[in-house]
């Protein structure tokens, strides 16, 4: 089966690590796997290009406003390559690839949209956004398959008309390869950091985003911080330029709440699993919009205990394998985090290998790229009436 992966960019993000991590499984199920990117030069381009089976194409869109040429080389690129399935993901993807079906040379693809949020707040982002949500509702119905990476994000769409017999559920694959416990490395950054021995780390692995409510976990942290003196904290993810000033006003709240000497801002790193192995416990305090969070799940693969809030599927991720608190609840997020660093270091320990086990056990790559393969297969089943792939 010939398939096009289709997205804005492949600048670092957990939806462009997915897709990553599926073109890859696809391929080795045999497919012939193209991936196509509006944007050039992004942060991850490379791990495709290197990949001399997976064909990359860049549309080279060059701004917002580049509409007539960016759709003419995506045309052209539907007409040469005649895909069996053209798969979109995130609402400009998803929209961009059901033009697919007008654009076909002499086989007309089916269509798979990618959703990968839950409930979001459009009142914290701009018009586009909202006016790409309603455009994403209103074409729904010429979708072939809808795929959502969370059980609650499947209800949103469930309840916003989405039709019902095409959507299907398939959670995302974390690299419990990759993403394992390495004490040593650990210990290199907190030693790096200048953090004692002793000293309690607590992280938030997120982008600076309103949707990850950093502003949740500093006030968390200003209450912790009174209850263990011991106790540091910090942020590991990149700004955004969508949001100007945001990581600025951070830092100043951080000042109000008398924590800015007990707080480091660590910005995008490229060896996430170190600095993930140099915490003791994690937290997710997002605050509306996640569907299946990465972070969550790659915390937990490498043994790191956390508390998540209950926003899309991280309740689901966690199970009896870490504490859930409602959003927005700065109190509820510093007591849970307080019960987790009142446990004994063997008690600690268990924990985490449970958190490890469970990730391992239901959200393997393995089971997202086999779970994804059906789905498709049954779209190529229903448009050739001949034995799917690998079949």
């Amino acid at each position: 089966m010939k398939i096009l992966l289709l997205i804005r960019s492949l600048n670092a993000g957990g939806t462009e690590k997915q897709l990553i991590y599926l073109a890859r499984g696809l391929k080795d199920l045999g497919y012939e796997v193209h991936v196509a990117v509006f944007y050039q030069d992004g942060t991850w381009d490379s791990l495709v290009k290197a990949n001399s089976k997976i064909h990359f194409h860049c549309l080279e869109k060059r701004g917002r406003w580049d509409v007539l040429s960016f759709i003419w080389s995506f045309k052209k690129l539907i007409q040469v390559y005649d895909f069996d399935v053209v798969y979109g993901f995130l609402p400009s993807g998803n929209l961009i690839a059901s033009l697919a079906k007008r654009f076909y040379s002499s086989k007309r693809p089916k269509v798979a949209w990618g959703i990968r949020v839950s409930k979001m707040d459009y009142g914290r982002y701009g018009l586009l956004d909202i006016l790409l949500e309603w455009t994403e509702r209103c074409l729904a119905p010429g979708a072939d398959r809808i795929i959502v990476n969370s059980q609650k994000g499947l209800d949103i769409c469930r309840n916003s008309g989405f039709p019902a017999d095409k959507l299907f559920y398939i959670a995302n694959g974390i690299d419990t390869e990759t993403y394992v416990k390495t004490k040593a490395d650990g210990l290199r950054i907190r030693t790096m950091l200048g953090i004692p021995a002793e000293a309690s780390l607590i992280g938030i692995v997120a982008r600076i985003d309103p949707m990850k409510d950093h502003e949740t976990f500093l006030r968390a942290a200003a209450l912790l911080a009174k209850r263990k003196k011991n106790a540091k904290f910090i942020c590991i993810g990149g700004q955004t330029q969508r949001f100007p000033g945001y990581f600025e006003k951070l830092q100043r709240l951080a000042s109000k709440l008398k924590i800015a000497d007990q707080i480091y801002w660590a910005g995008h790193q490229q060896d996430i699993v170190s600095w993930i192995n140099a915490l003791d416990f994690s937290c997710s305090a997002s605050s509306f919009g996640e569907g299946f969070s990465n972070a969550v799940g790659e915390v937990m693969a490498c043994e790191i205990p956390c508390v998540v809030t209950d926003v899309g599927d991280s309740a689901v991720i966690v199970g009896d394998a870490g504490r859930v608190v409602p959003p927005g609840e700065p109190r509820a997020l510093a007591d849970a985090l307080l019960e987790l660093s009142s446990l004994s270091p063997d008690e600690k320990c268990l924990l985490g290998l449970r958190a490890r086990s469970r990730i391992v056990e239901h959200f393997s790559i393995g089971r997202m790229v086999n779970d994804t393969d059906a789905a498709l297969r049954g779209l190529h089943y229903d448009s050739t009436m001949l034995s799917p792939v690998g079949g």
